[in-house]
């Protein structure tokens, strides 16, 4: 079967990520039946917390705002934030919730740079890792989420199982995940730590899994029997159980 090209710039600005509308679906599934007891929004900006109360802080990739809207009740007031992604409909999705702008950056301007869930699809990541270097003050910190490998595997099986075409979760892990992420970082920063989130998936409802697959572009007509099969395990076993693995790490 083939898989779609998750590392082709034009195939996720086209597709995947013209607006958040796809992404939105598989955060969905994740916030309804996440086994943690926190979300990984709440979980990552726990660790943002422990930068300075005056920080300048960017985010690269964006998406919707979604970290930012659900911590907004504790920002530190002393930061200033600016928010970036190379998606014009991410860009008008996140303007409509978090108001902001996007710029050219100095050398050393910011204190902290967040690039969640995207320097796996960055080609020529040593140039961008260099970037993130440069705009980064000499006691800043990169917070970078990513996945690892088995990260959301009965999901990535199933699709296999009925021929249906989505991303291939252990090419992305492989490109910069929590197994390879260490050896690409390390060049640039001291001190690289990584911190996992344990959680896992216990899905109750069908329909939020079928969304999420097919927020990959998939033709409706191949969920016919991928939808029959999620039904039966939930009805057997109480829930259809998604593995998960991932982590952040927190570079200086």
């Amino acid at each position: 079967m083939g898989r779609l090209a998750d590392g082709d710039p034009d195939h996720l600005l086209d597709h995947q990520y013209a607006g958040p509308a796809n992404l939105n679906a598989r955060i969905a599934l994740h916030d309804r039946f996440s086994t943690s007891r926190t979300s990984l929004r709440r979980w990552l900006f726990d660790r943002l917390l422990g930068e300075p109360a005056d920080a300048v802080v960017l985010e690269v990739g964006c998406g919707s705002g979604v970290l930012w809207v659900e911590n907004a009740d504790r920002v530190p007031t002393g930061w200033r934030v600016t928010l970036t992604d190379v998606s014009p409909g991410m860009i008008d999705a996140c303007r409509a919730v978090v108001p902001g702008s996007a710029a050219a950056f100095a050398e050393d301007e910011f204190d902290v740079v967040i690039a969640h869930g995207m320097l796996y699809h960055v080609p020529g990541r040593p140039a961008a890792l260099a970037e993130l270097r440069r705009v980064l003050r000499p006691e800043g910190a990169l917070h970078a989420w990513t996945m690892g490998r088995g990260h959301l595997r009965e999901i990535d099986e199933l699709a296999r199982r009925h021929h249906v075409d989505t991303v291939d979760l252990g090419d992305t892990a492989a490109a910069f995940g929590l197994e390879s992420g260490r050896d690409q970082l390390e060049p640039w920063f001291g001190d690289v730590r990584l911190d996992i989130f344990d959680d896992s998936l216990e899905v109750t409802e069908v329909e939020p899994l079928v969304a999420y697959v097919r927020s990959w572009g998939v033709d409706e007509g191949a969920l016919t029997a991928l939808r029959e099969e999620v039904r039966v395990a939930i009805a057997r076993d109480g829930s259809f159980h998604v593995t998960k693995r991932s982590g952040v790490f927190i570079c200086r």
